[in-house]
């Protein structure tokens, strides 16, 4: 059964040359724009669905039980939800201070000034703000259900048509003065580091903690089970009873 991501320990942030105090808290201050973390639950929403939505149809075990008992891939969301906010929060410091020391290896402090400006620019958060409700993740929860890492081109691919939408709702101001910035020297420097950031946003993307990972495989047989009682007790107890017997002593030895 699939689950959202890996418990792969991740690498620690890449080592930065030695920066002043401003240009730390700089660097910081824009890794929290470019990773804010307001819209992180509706992130979760928006995502589990999708995933699990994926999951039944790709999986014909669990597509059969879905059509007997129908709403069981809504009690899997709820269940994994919770466990997938206090991930993301766990995550989020690492994740941030990863894409930090990416911005402080890559520009001068007036540079980083410049950028940060952008970013809180009220035209820089409409299209932050749109993106997000616009948010395409087909093909990353597609590598996650084909269990293999998901890719930095598969978050490219996600990311350009979330843009795409995103750009679309823009006020005609607001998208010359996103233009102006990305056509301009500076702009184009951000540009050619996309590689990096993809990099650390996979990175990222594939990693879950050890005890969410768990949790998830957990919690996922309860709600199926539970839910399946709801309508079905006596099926509900049978796949009690079968589980308890697969994690029992004698079974597993």
């Amino acid at each position: 059964m699939a689950v959202p991501a890996r418990a792969t320990a991740p690498a620690l942030p890449a080592a930065t040359a030695a920066v002043s105090p401003e240009m730390s808290a700089v660097c910081a201050r824009i890794s929290a724009l470019v990773i804010p973390s307001a819209p992180m639950e509706s992130r979760i929403d928006r995502l589990l669905p999708g995933l699990v939505k994926q999951m039944i149809a790709s999986d014909p075990d669990i597509g059969e039980m879905e059509a007997a008992y129908p709403g069981l891939g809504d009690a899997m969301v709820s269940a994994w939800r919770p466990i997938m906010i206090k991930a993301s929060r766990e995550v989020m410091p690492l994740y941030r201070e990863d894409m930090a020391a990416l911005y402080c290896r890559n520009f001068s402090l007036p540079e980083l000034r410049e950028i940060e400006v952008f970013l809180g620019s009220p035209a820089f958060q409409a299209l932050q703000s749109s993106a997000y409700q616009n948010l395409t993740l087909e093909r990353t929860t597609g590598d996650a259900l084909n269990d293999k890492d998901v890719s930095a081109a598969s978050i490219q691919g996600d990311l350009a048509e979330t843009g795409r939408k995103a750009s679309r709702e823009l006020s005609p101001e607001h998208q010359r003065q996103i233009t102006r910035f990305m056509q301009s020297p500076l702009g184009r420097k951000m540009a050619a580091m996309s590689k990096e950031k993809l990099a650390i946003d996979a990175k990222w993307a594939n990693y879950l903690p050890a005890w969410a990972e768990q949790e998830i495989a957990t919690v996922t047989i309860d709600a199926m089970i539970a839910h399946i009682a709801k309508t079905d007790p006596k099926m509900a107890q049978q796949m009690r009873g079968a589980m308890s017997g697969e994690s029992s002593p004698a079974k597993r030895n």
